[in-house]
């Protein structure tokens, strides 16, 4: 599809470790469980698959003969690791909160009728109770991209671009447009995230939420080599300017390198492939 117009007219943002500081539920969901089944994990396997329940099924798999057997598939560990983090939510409530600085630019986006939309690797279920946790009316989360929605539909959970595709689908059918991945920006926290936001074709603005997360060009750079939607409009050549632009920046930075970003791509800017401002 054809985009009307030059730049970035469209936001799609991932949630847990962007929008909502709900990390510290997942961590203590897999602590409990590294307990119980007595492994160990070191910080840098928890942040490799920061963003990817799958990929902690596969992790403990790999460790736990008995967890295993306990669960024999990941839709069983899916359904078990959901209900121990809804009851931890249940009992410390304070342990998920905004990260204001990205909440507070998608909420004016929201607001003022802009195409923004949720695109999560949780389910509608954890969306719905995570946001009522932080006083969220569903105005902000009602068209949600879901991990269980894109299932559903045939698709593949990030890494792959697939939830982004149904993000823009949904936005296009929405705001009656036709907006292509060039003009839309990811907003990401994980390298799961980033990963498949490039895989998609967007922009990216990489909140470093958790230092471990972040890449280097070179990783950017290979992302988006191997990304489908490189692969299928460039043929392994050399991306044209203001394509798949990456940018990493702190929260607290992010009103301004988000507002930058936007402008920069309606001006017909040259944007970096890579700025690493965190």
């Amino acid at each position: 599809m054809a985009q009307k117009q030059q730049g970035i007219y469209v936001t799609l943002s991932d949630m847990d470790g962007t929008l909502l500081d709900s990390e510290p539920l997942y961590e203590a969901v897999h602590k409990d469980l590294a307990t119980q089944y007595n492994i160990t994990l070191s910080a840098h396997e928890l942040a490799a698959q920061r963003g990817s329940g799958a990929g902690f099924y596969s992790l403990f798999s790999s460790k736990s003969v008995q967890f295993t057997k306990d669960y024999p598939c990941e839709i069983a560990f899916a359904k078990s690791r959901l209900a121990s983090y809804y009851n931890i939510m249940a009992a410390k409530p304070d342990l998920i909160e905004e990260i204001p600085h990205v909440m507070n630019k998608f909420e004016a986006l929201v607001d003022n009728g802009e195409a923004a939309l949720i695109v999560t690797n949780s389910s509608f279920k954890t969306v719905e109770k995570s946001m009522a946790a932080v006083n969220r009316h569903d105005v902000y989360w009602k068209h949600a991209v879901t991990a269980d929605q894109v299932i559903k539909q045939g698709g593949l959970v990030k890494p792959s671009g697939d939830p982004y595709d149904h993000g823009l689908e949904r936005i296009n059918t929405l705001h009656n447009a036709q907006y292509a991945p060039e003009s839309c920006v990811v907003l990401e926290d994980s390298k799961v995230g980033v990963r498949s936001g490039l895989d998609f074709g967007g922009h990216i603005i990489h909140v470093i939420t958790d230092a471990m997360q972040l890449l280097s060009e070179d990783d950017v750079r290979q992302m988006r080599k191997a990304s489908s939607y490189c692969q299928q409009h460039f043929n392994g050549a050399a991306e044209p300017k203001n394509v798949m632009c990456y940018v990493a920046c702190k929260p607290e930075d992010f009103d301004a390198v988000y507002d930058n970003f936007v402008q920069d791509s309606r001006s017909g800017i040259a944007m970096p492939h890579y700025q690493n401002l965190a």
